[in-house]
């Protein structure tokens, strides 16, 4: 190989699977026609959550091209992975500690992506009271809502999620101009003010004001 890299991860953690019986339906027992027997027809398998031990995971192989070897001679990039995981972890855990210093009370906007969710996996551990989280979705084969509610159910947020398609996009474009003071051209903008206004009409009847969201967008989180 000349340029490139393959890495073989030895994984260390628990995956907790099953089958949700309730979702049985009518038609998934059938009896044999001498009546001797009853075959079931289970759901498929769920995977309800999934725990990585980074302390005991490590990189087993990883096999580099000539000129990446060579790059890594000039370097001095080592075989790391275990310690920058590790610290990548307790960096995030603390950014996020960080923010959760508030007058009032947090809620966070999570989608069914990697940087909400692990936004929200400390937020909702390290919070002194259940947060809010509030995701949109579009009835389509891309709708994060459901990945979200696996969130929400593993760190016991309120979750409040709603159809995308029941919010005016026309409108809230006009209306970015007077929030911001003046233009602004990223498109991300649109649909944060939907959710957004989401936890803003369901603060009160969460008994307390969510004033303070915490938002995640790609690469940056605030």
């Amino acid at each position: 190989m000349i340029l490139g890299e393959r890495t073989l991860f030895v994984a260390v953690g628990s995956v907790d699977a099953g089958v949700d019986l309730q979702a049985l339906g009518p038609d998934a027992a059938e009896v044999s026609e001498d009546g001797s027997g009853v075959s079931i027809t289970l759901p498929p398998a769920e995977v309800y959550d999934a725990q990585l031990d980074s302390s005991r995971s490590y990189v087993f192989e990883r096999d580099e091209g000539l000129l990446n070897r060579i790059g890594n001679v000039f370097s001095g990039d080592g075989d790391h992975y275990r310690d920058v995981t590790i610290a990548a972890e307790e960096r995030l855990d603390e950014a996020v500690t960080l923010r959760l210093v508030a007058d009032v009370p947090l809620g966070a906007f999570l989608s069914g992506g990697i940087d909400s969710g692990a936004v929200t996996s400390p937020a909702g551990m390290a919070a002194s009271h259940p947060l809010a989280t509030f995701p949109i979705g579009f009835p389509a084969a891309a709708d994060e809502r459901p990945d979200a509610a696996l969130v929400a159910a593993r760190y016991g947020t309120r979750h409040v999620a709603e159809d995308g398609m029941a919010a005016n996009y026309l409108a809230m474009a006009r209306e970015i101009p007077r929030l911001f003071g003046e233009p602004f051209g990223d498109h991300s903008a649109v649909p944060n003010l939907a959710v957004a206004s989401l936890a803003r009409r369901w603060r009160r009847r969460f008994g307390q004001a969510i004033l303070a969201p915490l938002k995640q967008t790609a690469g940056s989180s605030s």
